[in-house]
């Protein structure tokens, strides 16, 4: 069982008709109680702690011009929360093993992610048909895990970005966007990586097609972070400092239809992956000594590149609304996936699978409305279905196929000028499905059953009113 709460505030001013600000927060407490006692002896709970402050504005320009800027912070750290007398271990740098305790209501940090994130964009209109994006990411990422690095108890890193991007419009039929991105990451060097898509528009019919690359610097767990994953075996997951950025092509093309009632697209997908991260089961013989000799696992696992890999699909959505009241949603997506590493031990190249890829993946719904005017009153039903099938890993079997459906209803009441409520009450997993795979193996989902959920909200707001 778990316990958790959030609590969550957001503020917005107009300054003045052509600027606006905004700053908001919110907090965020789970606790998972794991008993102690046959057949699982925890002495520790899980707690988790996340927290976000965000602050930013956006002042507008003459001719539709804009610039935005915001500024966002946000921590997630994860600890023990020690329920009984427990002795833990670590070894100083000449090796020495030091022992000492954890008492009851003692928490131990197991890691503690945060993140700066500062963001400013200009949109531009220029002339000729024109539409300017100019802007700068700088993201500043901290990891604190005593326990779980490689040398030191903190590393960080930080990236910044500029990019440019310019929609062209020549004629009312067709739009052309092209850019491009500078990225600039402490350990790994500087890159360019530009964008261009194109829109045709053909009466109710949209052809599109988009040309991108990509450049995904490794993340701070994925270079320095190590855990144990305790199942019916141990399993040992390492980070990697040798790991290189990974890299990629994506092409696409789509064709869309946008009736008065009826919707469609289709869009089909290439993307070429090179050095690939991902986490793969690495020989015994490969892992560090020190730490296969303190905690003696059965399996080791390291984030490692690929040599090469691939992902294609096809991605279809449709949406048709028979009656004004009534809405038919559905989407269906196909994805198969290639990945090549070439093994040292073996010295051939082998093909890996990419952990939790499925095949299938559908979702549908039917959402009624309607809305009793006098009585200020609006009910919406809908019924909502995830579909997906078998989903692959390279270890401890395949997820099973499953289908999820809910049936939700949404009450909103106009309580005054100034107050509504809104009410949704539903049943999520209507058919009570959960699996009964055995405990270490995976899943190909974790929904402990049928669920009954109530919510309430109460706004409160003034109209906004005009000068004359």
């Amino acid at each position: 069982r778990y316990t958790d709460w959030q609590v969550a505030q957001r503020f917005d001013y107009q300054v003045t008709k052509d600027l606006s600000l905004y700053a908001d927060g919110s907090f965020y407490r789970k606790r998972i109680y794991r008993p102690c006692g046959v057949p699982d002896y925890k002495t520790y709970d899980f707690l988790y702690r996340n927290s976000s402050v965000a602050t930013g504005g956006k002042l507008k320009l003459k001719n539709s011009n804009s610039i935005m800027l915001d500024v966002n912070y946000d921590s997630h750290a994860y600890y023990y929360m020690y329920t009984r007398e427990t002795w833990d271990k670590e070894y100083d740098d000449s090796g020495k093993e030091i022992s000492f305790p954890y008492f009851p209501g003692d928490k131990g940090l197991q890691s503690d992610q945060s993140r700066l994130l500062l963001q400013l964009k200009g949109i531009f209109n220029l002339p000729y048909f024109n539409r300017l994006s100019v802007g700068t990411d700088t993201e500043i990422n901290w990891l604190d895990a005593p326990r779980r690095l490689d040398e030191k108890d903190q590393v960080s890193d930080y990236t910044t970005s500029f990019y440019a991007q310019d929609e062209w419009t020549p004629i009312e039929r067709l739009n052309i966007t092209a850019g491009g991105r500078l990225t600039v990451n402490q350990n790994f060097g500087v890159r360019i990586t530009p964008k261009v898509s194109a829109l045709y528009k053909l009466g109710a019919f949209n052809l599109r097609a988009t040309y991108s690359e990509g450049f995904k610097t490794p993340t701070l767990k994925e270079l320095h972070y190590r855990y144990i994953r305790q199942m019916s075996i141990i399993s040992l997951n390492l980070g990697n400092t040798e790991l290189d950025p990974q890299t990629s092509r994506y092409v696409s093309g789509g064709l869309e239809y946008n009736g008065t009632r009826f919707s469609i697209n289709v869009t089909g997908y290439c993307n070429w992956v090179d050095n690939m991260i991902t986490l793969v089961t690495i020989p015994l013989s490969q892992a560090p000594g020190d730490l296969v000799v303190t905690y003696d696992p059965a399996r080791v696992r390291q984030y490692q590149n690929m040599d090469d890999a691939r992902t294609y699909g096809v991605d279809v959505n449709a949406k048709w609304t028979p009656v004004q009241s009534l809405t038919l949603t559905g989407g269906y997506s196909y994805l198969d996936t290639e990945a090549n590493q070439y093994d040292e031990e073996d010295q051939v190249m082998k093909h890996v699978i990419i952990d939790g890829m499925a095949h299938h993946r559908a979702t549908v719904s039917a959402i009624w409305t309607h809305a009793w005017r006098r009585s200020n009153y609006r009910l919406g039903i809908g019924v909502y279905g995830r579909i997906q099938s078998k989903r692959y890993y390279q270890d401890d079997g395949n997820g099973k196929a499953y289908n999820l459906w809910r049936l939700n209803t949404r009450h909103q009441f106009k309580l005054g000028k100034r107050w509504n409520a809104e009410v949704n009450a539903g049943i999520d997993n209507i058919f009570n499905y959960y699996e009964t795979t055995y405990h270490s193996l995976n899943y190909g989902t974790t929904t402990a059953g049928r669920t009954f959920y109530g919510s309430l909200m109460i706004q409160f707001g003034q109209k906004k009113t005009k000068n004359t």
